[in-house]
């Protein structure tokens, strides 16, 4: 290789090196950029609503038997139920907190309830709202489980001053005078003696109150 060729291949091998590193560094730019992406309010929002749709959909697929409860799903609820976005996503929060206090389970309160009603607690806490709805939907169901009743107790004020306390009242007093808790079946199974202590003390606080 003659001199001039040597400076020619030199000069070509410094091209392709250039080349190579404003590549990389292209590269390296659009790889941080990404990282750095941070999808819009309204992304967010439609991505947060799939998700709680979807969650309800798979709570009531595991309470019908068709799908296996799995204890991971716990830690995505607990991470995607926020207070901040609940009156933007009202509807989604509302069935997800419904379907969850489906859950009947004879020895402990299944944790997927318990966190439903730690996240309603937060909610009726911050919001001052006593949610209508979602309180006279689950008492329809004929039966009042601690974790209701614990929500039940602890915001009576709030609810009576909105007056949903005159609804609440009536829906105690049926399952009192019942004398027992609607089954599934239509069946009325007795209190237990637990059970019997939670709807006297809601009794004492709603039905007294209209006397």
């Amino acid at each position: 290789m003659t001199a001039e060729e040597k400076k020619v291949a030199e000069a070509k091998q410094r091209l392709r090196a250039e080349k190579k590193a404003k590549a990389a560094a292209e590269a390296a730019k659009k790889a941080a950029a990404a990282a750095q992406y941070e999808p819009s309010e309204t992304e967010r929002l439609l991505a947060k609503k799939k998700f709680l749709k979807e969650l309800a959909l798979y709570f009531k697929a595991v309470q019908l038997n068709k799908a296996e409860y799995k204890p991971a799903i716990l830690e995505g609820m607990k991470k995607e139920l926020t207070v901040d976005d609940f009156q933007q996503l009202h509807d989604e929060y509302v069935d997800v907190i419904r379907t969850a206090f489906f859950f009947r389970t004879p020895v402990y309160t299944h944790p997927v309830k318990t966190e439903a009603a730690n996240f309603l607690d937060k909610v009726m806490t911050r919001y001052q709202e006593a949610e209508w709805g979602l309180i006279l939907g689950l008492l329809t169901e004929g039966y009042v489980s601690k974790t209701l009743a614990g929500i039940l107790v602890k915001h009576a004020e709030l609810i009576i001053k909105t007056g949903l306390g005159n609804f609440v009242a009536r829906f105690i007093n049926d399952i009192k005078e019942r004398n027992g808790n609607l089954e599934e079946d239509g069946s009325v199974s007795p209190f237990t003696p637990a059970q019997r202590k939670r709807i006297e003390e809601l009794y004492s606080i709603y039905c007294e109150v209209e006397k």
